[in-house]
């Protein structure tokens, strides 16, 4: 007599078919998963640049209503006081924070250190943040409190940093402000903000801004790789400023270097509003006075400006001076 077939024993997985399965499953996840991650991070570096663009096109409402881009820095007090407000803090009303930018009371001496609320000085603001960044929203202000006992100092992060030439020139406090001026050949300089018409080297050819962040080479200057938009405690005695520079490469892990958490490079907005993100393998060459010691004497300063505008800079060199005169076909 045949059974009845559903008295018939159902025939199961055998454990050989079993691996094989999670084995295909496995290899379909590890195929799969990269390709997430990769369009995880292709949307945040769009996100980044979006960040950028707004951010240049406030530089170019700034210029467009004061005849010349903001300073890097303005001082608070004295010569020697090195505190003080932003490039970004200036830039606010023009990307649509006027009220931050009055509660925050921008431009008032000591207001950083004291009568500013600290609680609008403490707003993270998305647009000044890239996605991809590791650093905390504010950990670099809790890292100045800790480390230099600035007690009242707070301040949350920006990831997008001017560009301030190719090296650093405000570091000693015996060379004049008008020396340190002529040495800087960045877009943004400290005190006076430069005129469109001093980028001679061309609008397209020499960067605005650019991303602050990445790896640092060491792990205790981790937090100091981004910036605070705020504010900047002393750039005369600190590395950690509101402008990076030229004489190091970008994802060098140098506290003074443009760099990000993106692979391969950095996004960097240039003087005529255009993004760009650029590779981190740039053609680049150290030595000479771009690289080393920062401005010191007055008489130093002849020998810095032959440097700069003679051959054989790389190509990252040539665009964050301005008007060094060397020639950028494409990058």
């Amino acid at each position: 007599m045949i059974p009845s077939p559903r008295f018939r024993r159902q025939r199961g997985f055998t454990l050989v078919e079993l691996l094989v399965v999670i084995a295909i499953i496995g290899t379909l996840v590890g195929l799969l998963l990269p390709a997430v991650q990769n369009a995880r991070e292709s949307a945040r570096r769009s996100h980044c640049s979006n960040n950028m663009k707004q951010i240049a096109l406030g530089l170019q409402n700034y210029q467009d209503a004061n005849k010349r881009l903001p300073p890097a820095l303005v001082r608070m007090a004295s010569p020697n006081d090195y505190v003080g407000w932003t490039w970004t803090a200036y830039t606010l009303p023009f990307m649509e924070y006027t009220d931050l930018y009055t509660k925050v009371q921008v431009g008032i001496s000591n207001a950083i250190n004291g009568t500013a609320d600290p609680t609008a000085a403490d707003t993270p603001i998305p647009t000044l943040m890239c996605p991809s960044c590791k650093i905390g929203v504010r950990e670099l202000s809790a890292k100045y409190r800790s480390d230099w006992g600035w007690g009242n100092i707070r301040g949350a992060k920006t990831n997008y940093l001017g560009n301030g030439g190719p090296k650093s020139t405000w570091e000693s406090s015996t060379v004049s402000d008008s020396t340190r001026q002529q040495a800087s050949l960045g877009a943004l300089r400290m005190e006076t903000g430069i005129m469109l018409k001093d980028i001679t080297d061309g609008t397209s050819k020499t960067i605005l801004i650019g991303e602050g962040g990445g790896k640092a080479l060491s792990a205790t200057n981790d937090p100091q790789m981004p910036s605070m938009w705020v504010c900047t405690v002393d750039t005369r005695n600190t590395p950690i400023n509101v402008i990076r520079y030229g004489a190091e490469k970008i994802n060098s892990g140098e506290t003074r270097a443009f760099g990000s958490y993106h692979s391969g490079g950095a996004t960097f907005a240039m003087c005529d509003g255009a993004v760009r993100f650029i590779n981190d393998n740039i053609e680049f060459a150290a030595g000479g006075l771009y690289w080393g010691s920062d401005l010191a004497d007055a008489a130093q300063l002849p020998a810095l400006l032959a440097d700069y505008v003679s051959p054989g800079k790389g190509v990252f060199q040539k665009l964050v001076a301005r008007n060094d005169g060397n020639s950028v076909t494409d990058y």
